[in-house]
């Protein structure tokens, strides 16, 4: 993990990081020449969600794997849209956290990358876009 961090491909914010944007961006690129590796991929992350050790999140494991946004999103990369559009709404509701804003955030860039139907979360995460407008 320590080499990422010296490799200036990840930020940290909030005592979390993630993958830098561009190189996000050049993954998907790469993603959609070889869309079987892309899928596995997103399988395991999904699964290192579901049942990785949370002790390690925020540190070896990014935090929002574990989170329901986290989990909508890898769920909609690999084609699951109507279970990923049900965690995406479960995820916007209950108190503030920075929960909202990951779904709103992970769902909008999924709608403008297509793998989710433009609009389709519209009143999925839209208390998730007001928190937004508030922070």
């Amino acid at each position: 993990m320590q080499a990422l961090h010296y490799a200036d491909i990840v930020r940290t914010g909030n005592s979390e990081w993630r993958l830098a944007t561009e190189v996000r961006q050049s993954l998907w690129v790469a993603g959609y020449a070889e869309r079987e590796l892309l899928n596995a991929t997103h399988a395991q992350l999904l699964e290192l969600g579901r049942s990785g050790n949370r002790e390690l999140a925020g540190g070896t494991i990014p935090r929002c794997l574990f989170a329901m946004a986290g989990q909508a999103y890898h769920m909609a990369s690999l084609g699951q849209t109507e279970q990923a559009l049900t965690l995406y709404s479960q995820a916007v509701k209950g108190f503030l956290t920075g929960e909202q804003w990951l779904a709103a955030n992970l769902a909008e860039e999924q709608e403008a990358r297509g793998i989710l139907r433009e609009k389709s979360t519209a009143g999925t995460v839209s208390s998730g876009n007001g928190v937004l407008s508030r922070e």
